[in-house]
């Protein structure tokens, strides 16, 4: 395997021109981007500084830092795990839903 193909998947899926709203990227960058940003605006504002609302520096430090961490957590300690086996989720839900079985495929 490529050794630089799990960064250039991470680059490719959260540059700025082409950001993927995968579950990744979603949780482990644009979430701690979005509490940055709240964070500078919410402070910023009750302060009455508009120099820092306009050029937002402060916040982009923050955020190319948060890029940076999510560089460095391997995809495989992103993955989200179950408390259980998603197909006996499935099944859980197939029940409540009443029309679905699942055996060997599904039955309507």
């Amino acid at each position: 395997m490529n050794p630089v193909f799990e960064g250039t998947l991470k680059n490719n899926a959260s540059n700025n021109y082409c950001r993927s709203y995968i579950y990744e990227n979603a949780r482990f960058l644009y979430l701690p981007e979005m509490k940055l940003m709240f964070d500078f605006l919410e402070r910023n504002i009750n302060e009455g500084n508009r120099e820092n609302l306009l050029y937002m520096d402060e916040y982009m430090k923050k955020a190319e830092k948060n890029k940076e961490l999510y560089d460095g957590i391997p995809l495989s300690e992103m993955a989200y795990r179950t408390p259980r086996p998603v197909g006996g989720i499935l099944c859980d839900i197939s029940k409540e839903i009443g029309w679905l079985e699942f055996k060997r495929g599904y039955q309507r």
